[in-house]
């Protein structure tokens, strides 16, 4: 019997695991969409659990920093 791939829980579970084994206590997940980029999903942790909501946020300077730069900052961090 094959199971069907529920989006929704495919992220939730893609952003606890980058969370836990990043040792972080938020996240976000950025993909371009047309011209833009959007955040997809964010995950905060509090004590032992893991939280992810869902969403299509537009990424401002206050929300969070350029994409590029962000991911240029984690690559040199690996």
């Amino acid at each position: 019997m094959s199971s069907e791939i529920v989006f929704s829980k495919l992220i939730e579970r893609l952003m606890t695991i980058a969370l836990e084994n990043a040792g972080a206590d938020r996240g976000l997940l950025i993909l371009p969409a047309e011209d833009d980029h959007l955040i997809q999903a964010e995950a905060r942790a509090a004590g032992d659990q893991i939280e992810v909501v869902l969403c299509q946020k537009s990424i401002t300077g206050v929300t969070c920093p350029e994409p590029s730069s962000a991911m240029s900052s984690a690559r040199a961090k690996a």
